[in-house]
């Protein structure tokens, strides 16, 4: 891994697998990873959210936490294992409350784009789960194109309130195409 920007940090990457004659891309900082340490879970980090003495949630960019077990997973298990992070978010954001909902955390890294490192939980699970993945759209949309393919379309997810959950408030994503 190579930076090749420094404001903002820009990395050549290595990729695991070649696609298409394609072995390296260019990678913002924080999207250099492989899901989370073993054993990361969202609840804990939740549940951690306060409404003073706010924790700090450090993101590591970087840190690929490739493990043997997952050097070896397929395309559908590590899909399989970020929706599992996904929906444990959603079932926890779920069990609360319109004033839970308001609790905080700083994450110093999100201060860069949002304008502020003081995120509400709804705020926090919106850019781990939507805004995030859709950089990771992105990228694969610069992929295809560097191998003459098209673009395709990768659009933008917010997260959004569902009604008629079993705590009166059911959470999911709601897709804007572009």
């Amino acid at each position: 891994m190579q930076q090749v920007s420094p404001e903002p940090p820009v990395y050549l990457v290595e990729l695991l697998f070649s696609f298409k004659g394609i072995k390296r891309v260019e990678v913002p900082e924080e999207s250099i990873h492989v899901l989370f340490e073993p054993g990361w879970r969202p609840g804990p980090v939740l549940f951690s959210f306060a409404t003073a003495d706010l924790p700090a949630i450090e993101i590591k960019p970087g840190q690929m936490y490739l493990t043997p077990e997952r050097q070896m997973m397929t395309i559908r298990q590590f899909e399989n294992a970020l929706d599992r992070h996904r929906q444990e978010a959603l079932a926890y954001l779920e069990t609360l409350g319109d004033e839970d909902l308001q609790r905080k955390a700083r994450v110093p890294r999100f201060k860069r784009f949002l304008g502020t490192d003081e995120v509400t939980m709804p705020m926090w699970v919106e850019v781990l789960f939507a805004s995030h993945w859709g950089d990771h759209a992105d990228q694969l949309a610069k992929i295809r194109k560097a191998v003459g393919l098209p673009e395709g379309t990768a659009g933008d997810g917010n997260l959004a309130v569902i009604e008629g959950g079993p705590s009166g408030t059911r959470w999911g994503w709601e897709w804007h195409l572009t």
